[in-house]
């Protein structure tokens, strides 16, 4: 499988509140980017939550105002809470247009 092409230097996604995730569970949620963005098409990466037990999901994304949809799940049998101001992810720009990029890997393979 090839890996999509991303820029080198990922933007963090923030918990702008605190978050109860309860067990066995997944949830959406809106986070805060760190630092501001360019416009254009990102792809939530990097799952820097792991070290809190949960999981968040791969997403191609276009930032609105400085917020990012996101969506986690929690596996364990009991509850994590994150703290407000808790990184959980990092989000990278794509170099292409998505619709391009998969037209491309769906001919190479």
């Amino acid at each position: 499988m090839q890996s999509c092409p991303l820029l080198q230097n990922p933007i963090g996604l923030i918990v702008k509140e605190k978050i109860v995730i309860p067990a066995a569970s997944e949830v959406e949620l809106m986070v805060e980017l760190a630092t501001p963005v360019a416009k254009g098409t990102w792809v939530v990466a990097g799952n820097t939550s792991a070290q809190h037990g949960v999981m968040v999901a791969h997403a191609v994304v276009c930032p609105n105002a400085k917020l990012v949809p996101v969506r986690m799940v929690n596996p364990r049998e009991e509850i994590v809470v994150l703290k407000k101001g808790t990184e959980i992810a990092h989000m990278e720009l794509l170099e292409q247009d998505p619709v391009i990029l998969k037209s491309q890997l769906l001919q190479k393979s």
